[in-house]
């Protein structure tokens, strides 16, 4: 079976790409301490499950495992 070919020809470069994962890696950083933050100041309302229970507001899960 004949591998399906693949252009030299790509729209971006190496370094460009490289840049794009930087750039989204540093957004994902500033939305896990956004999170953070609002998981921390919520005022939670959990809903309790076997081993865990998780606020329906903000999703925060604490494990209870003893």
């Amino acid at each position: 079976m004949a591998q399906p070919f693949i252009s030299n020809h790509s729209p971006h470069t190496v370094s460009e790409l490289k840049e794009e994962i930087k750039r989204l890696k540093e957004n994902i950083q500033m939305l896990e301490l956004e999170i953070q933050h609002i998981q921390k100041n919520c005022k939670h309302v959990f809903l309790e499950e076997q081993g865990f229970r998780k606020c329906m507001k903000c999703h925060k899960i604490d494990v209870y495992y003893y």
